[in-house]
């Protein structure tokens, strides 16, 4: 009994589906056809000055952020794509030279600290200027982050570049205003 009800079923609905998928999916003669009307449209973008404009795309346009993870030990797989198909950003040697601070690497590329990465800084070899006014920055832990002269982040940063840890620059007008390791 309970055969027959399965059969008759299957039956059914394979009925079913043969009547549906011999409809035909056209429109009815009925329906009227359809005109595009124009309409002038009026313009309605604010009247900024054009110097105003300039200069906030200058201000925008002068500030970046580079970032990568410190992997030495995983040179060749800098640039490569991981598992899910992101590119590594991994930077496998850096070092400060005089006003200089070189990273050789895979470099992501964000608009500000904030921001998930949107693009890749171009060449594997990359410089950027630091000066008095560079801020060097340790963060971990929960006391926040842990502010560094030149010469002590330097003597730790050299112990960390295949820490795995995340490498972070703040580029403002071609001078690196903050350089942060994250744990």
């Amino acid at each position: 009994m309970k055969k027959r009800i399965i059969v008759l079923s299957m039956i059914f609905c394979m009925g079913l589906a043969t009547i549906a998928c011999g409809k035909q999916d056209s429109a009815p003669e009925t329906s009227e056809p359809v005109e595009s009307v124009e309409q002038p449209v009026e313009d309605t973008v604010s009247e900024e000055s054009t110097e105003d404009v300039e200069e906030d795309s200058e201000d925008a346009a002068q500030t970046e952020v580079w970032c990568g993870y410190l992997e030495a030990s995983n040179k060749e797989l800098s640039g490569e794509p991981d598992e899910y198909g992101v590119i590594r950003a991994i930077i496998y040697d850096a070092h400060l030279d005089g006003d200089t601070f070189t990273l050789e690497g895979t470099l992501n590329f964000k608009n500000d600290m904030s921001q998930d990465p949107i693009g890749m800084v171009p060449g594997d070899v990359n410089t950027f200027k630091v000066d008095e006014n560079t801020k060097y920055l340790l963060y971990g832990g929960e006391s926040g982050p842990e502010e560094k002269t030149r010469e002590e982040f330097e003597e730790i940063f050299n112990g960390l570049l295949d820490s795995g840890l995340f490498f972070e620059v703040e580029i403002e007008n071609g001078v690196a205003k903050t350089v942060n390791i994250r744990s």
